[in-house]
């Protein structure tokens, strides 16, 4: 029987790391009603993959990609909160000057990779006072990484 690698094995890797660091567990297995939302959202298979196995307890530190409770992802990206949904990314952190760490929820996962592209969005431009349009949104949308894994080498 061929081996199989497992896709988050560098990210499992990190977390166990992270959760030694802070003295406790940094995340959960989601609940069935969490499972089922990020189903009828129609998130990327792959983003219900790694929130399946890693999903935030309290939200993580600043420096950690997942900053945020599932709950308050899930409730942001249901009301679209200022188009992002719309404009076709999933909010899921926040760098330490809150700018937001989103995946690109309407590109397939490449070759190679767990999640969707990481972008970054400076908060100024997306949490203003006005509300940018998806075109917008997509201009000011910067891509930092192929996926979450790369993402979480480059800042080590």
């Amino acid at each position: 029987m061929p081996k199989t690698t497992d896709p988050f094995a560098p990210f499992a890797k990190y977390v166990r790391e992270q959760e030694k660091q802070e003295g406790k567990s940094l995340t959960r297995k989601p609940t069935a009603k969490e499972l089922a939302r990020m189903r009828a959202l129609n998130l990327p298979d792959s983003v219900i993959q790694l929130f399946e196995r890693f999903a935030p307890i309290n939200g993580f530190p600043h420096w950690f990609p997942l900053t945020r409770k599932l709950k308050d992802l899930l409730d942001e990206y249901e009301q679209d909160t200022f188009g992002l949904r719309t404009a076709g990314f999933f909010h899921f952190g926040d760098t330490i000057d809150g700018d937001l760490f989103c995946f690109a929820t309407t590109a397939t996962t490449e070759p190679g990779a767990c999640t969707p592209a990481v972008y970054l969005l400076d908060h100024e431009q997306i949490c203003g006072s006005d509300t940018p349009t998806p075109d917008e949104i997509r201009a000011a949308a910067r891509r930092i990484s192929r996926d979450i894994i790369d993402l979480v080498r480059a800042a080590a």
